[in-house]
């Protein structure tokens, strides 16, 4: 079995609010390491994560968009230190309304090993799910 992360919180917002903060750039700079997400939004379309600078910290590609619900993109795998890119990995956003907030899980799979993009991840996705809570349970972004 491929190593795989998942990660399920539960945020007190409604489903319209938490599908516009994983999918609109004024809303993702908030809680994302500051990047700004980037697409046209259709399966077969390029992701990016959009730094200040506008160099791209995430790249990938739209596997699937079905709003309110699941969303889900390649990860572009990290250069390791003889300059090569580990394998594409993949993540899936998952969505569902309980009856006081949303259940929200995060799935990232599809690594081939459990490399360096596999723990760089494993130390991000804690971050970014924490401050996307604090964000929509507060209005304000989370300094960590």
């Amino acid at each position: 079995m491929k190593p795989q992360q998942v990660y399920v919180t539960y945020i007190q917002t409604d489903i319209d609010s938490l599908w516009a903060a994983l999918t609109e750039p004024d809303k993702t700079e908030k809680y994302f390491f500051g990047t700004k997400i980037a697409s046209g939004m259709k399966k077969g379309d390029d992701i990016t994560f959009d730094m200040e600078d506008g160099s791209a910290a995430i790249q990938g590609e739209i596997l699937e968009n079905t709003p309110k619900s699941k969303f889900a993109y390649t990860f572009k795998g990290n250069k390791t230190e003889d300059g090569t890119i580990e394998p594409y990995s993949r993540v899936t956003y998952e969505l569902e309304e309980t009856e006081n907030a949303v259940k929200f899980t995060i799935i990232h799979d599809e690594f081939e090993t459990e490399n360096e993009t596999f723990t760089s991840v494993g130390g991000g996705w804690p971050i970014i799910i924490s401050g996307l809570k604090t964000y929509l349970e507060t209005g304000k972004s989370i300094e960590i």
